[in-house]
């Protein structure tokens, strides 16, 4: 289980990917961190998502290719000009890269990770 500061701010993050599953398990996990996280499986829901909602951090899948990535990111930031967006690879598979990548991109320290969940 994932511990986040008792003080500190709940932030909004955008999830794109093409895996539900996968998203998911992301999901779960930046909300044990103490996230609010909105799942998106296509381009098109996360730009709407974007213009109309506020978020702190947008986070794109691996399960895009790397130029698509870039591509998703454009549009991105097209639309929210001020709001980081985060580009996964491989070394984001486990929970805690994956974990200190968010709070990185939030300009946080990272949550304490509970080593059973880190096994998973």
């Amino acid at each position: 289980m994932v511990r986040s500061s008792l003080n500190s701010r709940i932030r909004r993050i955008l999830a794109v990917g093409r895996d539900v599953s996968q998203l998911s398990s992301r999901a779960n996990l930046l909300t044990h961190a103490g996230y609010t996280t909105d799942q998106v499986v296509t381009v098109e829901q996360a730009i709407r998502r974007a213009s109309v909602a506020r978020y702190h951090l947008a986070v794109v899948s691996a399960t895009f290719a790397y130029d698509e990535q870039f591509a998703i990111r454009a549009r991105l930031k097209q639309v929210k000009p001020s709001v980081p967006v985060l580009l996964l690879g491989p070394e984001h598979d486990s929970p805690e890269p994956f974990l200190e990548a968010v709070a990185a991109s939030l300009g946080r320290k990272s949550p304490e990770i509970d080593p059973r969940l880190a096994e998973s």
